[in-house]
């Protein structure tokens, strides 16, 4: 798409309007260098990740231009992360989000990201073959319980005999999980409940995946989670 100037002022509303981050071609297009050192402080951070995790907190008021920044990030850092870049609220509105909606959500566009990139795709077949295996029995346990998911068509997600569950059934498996917890305010409930002791080994099974795309293809996984900013005080300092 090209994007040229504005010609009226529709356009420049449309462009920068405050409640929507430049990306994609407007932020190529219209994005204004103010000389903050902010980005170069973040990938100095960021240098570090390959030898230990990293985590920062962007802070700002709203309409500040953080997501403009972070995307302007990623656009510097080219192809030397595996970004997977996380909205909260396409999936829970900001006066409902908890601590464990963070989490559950990063995790699950990690899983969907990795499996549909195919990135893990060359490591040894048994090593990741476990991997997804783990990650998809943990979904399904979570969603369905003891019922076994099923995909229409011929690729089945998890087989009535306990086969294994491949990269591709994870997608299915991770898709169908943020419509529910998106859609279904009894069934995100119930996951909040279930999974609030058991954060731990949703963090060990996103390591698990992190590891293997590190390890296979030397790029550390950056995770951008968006959007914690916007709910209430007192809601927000759970997430510090």
């Amino acid at each position: 798409m090209d994007i040229g100037p504005a010609r009226s002022l529709a356009d420049i509303i449309r462009v920068f309007n405050p409640q929507r981050p430049l990306e994609g071609e407007t932020l190529k297009a219209y994005y204004a260098d103010r000389n903050l050192d902010v980005r170069k402080r973040m990938q100095t951070y960021l240098g570090m990740a390959s030898d230990n995790p990293v985590k920062m907190l962007f802070t700002g008021h709203t309409g500040s231009g953080k997501s403009t920044e972070l995307n302007q990030l990623v656009t510097d850092l080219g192809n030397s992360f595996f970004v997977v870049k996380v909205r909260t609220s396409d999936t829970v509105a900001p006066t409902d989000l908890t601590y464990i909606d963070v989490i559950i959500i990063a995790a699950m566009a990690l899983f969907r990201e990795a499996s549909s990139a195919g990135l893990v795709n060359k490591a040894p077949a048994q090593i990741i073959d476990d991997a997804w295996d783990d990650v998809g029995r943990m979904i399904n346990s979570v969603i369905f319980g003891k019922v076994p998911y099923r995909k229409t068509g011929s690729n089945m997600a998890l087989n009535e005999v306990g086969g294994k569950i491949g990269a591709s059934a994870v997608q299915g498996l991770t898709l169908e999980f943020e419509t529910r917890f998106k859609n279904e305010i009894n069934t995100r409930q119930q996951i909040r409940e279930d999974m609030k002791d058991q954060l731990s080994e949703v963090i060990r099974r996103m390591d698990l995946i992190s590891g293997e795309v590190q390890h296979r293809y030397g790029k550390p996984v950056l995770i951008v989670i968006e959007d914690t900013d916007k709910p209430d005080k007192a809601r927000a300092r759970y997430f510090l």
